[in-house]
């Protein structure tokens, strides 16, 4: 069943390059990918995993050199594609150090971590591939949004359910909160699908810029964010929900800089209650979840009684893996964390690792979590770079810095799952090629600027030294 949906795929990038180009088969076929077909079924190569979205874009790859576009590509090597290179051969470095660097390691760390970062990176190379685009964003947006309903409301999963695929605990208590099931779309939990979806937000922000814009208004564009909103609200994942409450601020605050010093005093004020109200955080939280007025599990952790509930488990792995945290050393204990003990009455209750900072830090040691943080903080600025100043991109930045942000915040109650982590991969490339792109424009700008300074009539000129970008 995979090779023939990798053989549909296909041939959608091969009618799409054949009618218009490879790089508009590469956008189109990542949305498809990324949102609709199943991440869960995958196919092994020996070590290698593939899934789809590592097939998309292999495949879209290839048709891309073979049908390139006429113009050039708008790149340029960058910080962040030293940081993935080196994280790369850091992670492969700790698998050889443990023992487990089999031959094809290498090459499936590289597709999982990379592939989609790659899309990212060569995703536009021009403003009109954006106008271009957005026809489809909007109704691929649009049908993830009726999924997401008819999933959570007649709870069935019209992908899922045609294939026959189950996921045990999601199909009863797990998966059904406030009276709905939990939406998880094409991924394999209801977090990693309403990450994702936060994720997409900065197309959703470019909707409304692009259907405002023209002097026919075009609602369905506009109402976009609305229509996302609902398909996280429907995961009913508290994660996802505050996260998406996170993107569209921090989109709001980058996309009004009248109102930045309003906002970010507001933020500042905010941050403070919530950090002077944790107890009544944590209460609301465990309410959502339908954790209170439940009898309190006791367990023991070094020899001393704490309360365990859903909401409390993440808080408590720093405490269960201190020791195993203090001896991962530089490089950690390698993917499948094989050196890695904790008490054996806790193993089953906390054998999931809910934290992706901690996991990491078990899996490749301070290096690599080093490097991933380095990573997340350098795209982040791209982001917030780019969307600081009126742009073409200034959209897109704004969605991609307040995804970061969020991301980064949820990811202490989630670990790196390839669900969501493709697309936070392809975001960190695509932070990278509108940072390429806005650079481009600023210098074509400066550029015309310096050009018109020049042309004024023979009384209005300044000396050519203090032309911008003149020596």
């Amino acid at each position: 069943m995979f090779l023939l949906f990798c053989l549909l795929l296909l041939f959608y990038i091969l009618f799409v390059a054949a009618n218009q180009d490879g790089a508009v088969a590469l956008r189109k076929s990542f949305l498809i990918a990324a949102l609709l077909l199943p991440v869960w079924m995958t196919y092994n190569v020996r070590s290698i995993r593939l899934d789809f979205r590592i097939m998309q874009a292999v495949m879209a790859g290839v048709v891309l050199f073979l049908a390139p576009p006429a113009q050039r590509f708008a790149f340029r090597p960058c910080l962040a594609d030293a940081l993935a290179a080196v994280l790369i051969a850091a992670m492969g470095l700790s698998q050889f150090l443990n023992g487990a660097l089999a031959p094809l390691t290498m090459i499936d760390i590289s597709l999982t971590m990379l592939a989609s970062y790659a899309v990212g990176r060569i995703f536009f190379q021009s403003a009109q591939d954006v106008r271009n685009l957005y026809p489809a964003v909007a109704r691929i947006l649009f049908l993830v949004a009726i999924l997401a309903v008819v999933e959570s409301t007649v709870r069935i999963n019209p992908i899922n359910d045609l294939l026959g695929k189950r996921f045990g605990i999601l199909e009863t208590g797990e998966g059904y909160r406030w009276g709905l099931k939990r939406s998880q779309g094409n991924v394999s939990h209801p977090i990693y699908h309403g990450i994702q979806l936060l994720l997409f937000l900065p197309f959703a922000v470019e909707l409304v810029r692009q259907g405002w814009s023209g002097t026919k208004k075009r609602w369905s564009w506009i109402l976009t964010p609305l229509m996302l909103a609902v398909s996280v609200l429907v995961t009913v994942s508290r994660g996802a929900h505050v996260g998406f409450l996170v993107t569209t601020a921090v989109s709001v605050f980058l996309l009004l800089p009248r109102w930045r010093s309003v906002l970010g005093a507001a933020a500042v004020v905010g941050c403070g209650l919530l950090f002077l109200a944790q107890d009544f955080v944590a209460t609301t939280l465990a309410t959502l979840a339908g954790e209170n007025g439940r009898e309190p599990r006791l367990i023991l952790i070094d020899g001393a009684e704490v309360e365990y509930t859903g909401t409390k488990h993440r808080l408590l792995l720093s405490t269960v893996y201190r020791e195993p945290l203090r001896d991962s050393g530089y490089f950690g204990w390698g993917g499948a964390m094989t050196g890695v003990r904790i008490e054996p009455d806790l193993q089953s209750r906390f054998g999931s690792i809910d934290n992706h900072y901690i996991r990491f830090r078990l899996q490749y040691g301070l290096i690599g979590t080093a490097l991933f943080a380095l990573l997340m903080l350098t795209v982040s600025c791209y982001a917030i770079q780019t969307a600081w100043r009126p742009s073409e991109w200034q959209a897109i930045a704004a969605g991609l810095a307040g995804g970061f942000l969020a991301t980064a915040i949820l990811m202490s109650s989630v670990w790196f799952s390839p669900d969501y982590g493709a697309i936070w991969m392809f975001c960190a490339g695509l932070s990278a090629n509108v940072r390429t792109l806005y650079l481009n424009e600023m210098s074509a700008r400066g550029a015309t600027i310096a050009r018109s300074t020049l042309n004024l009539p023979t009384r209005h000129r300044i000396p050519v030294t203090h032309v911008a970008g003149v020596a």
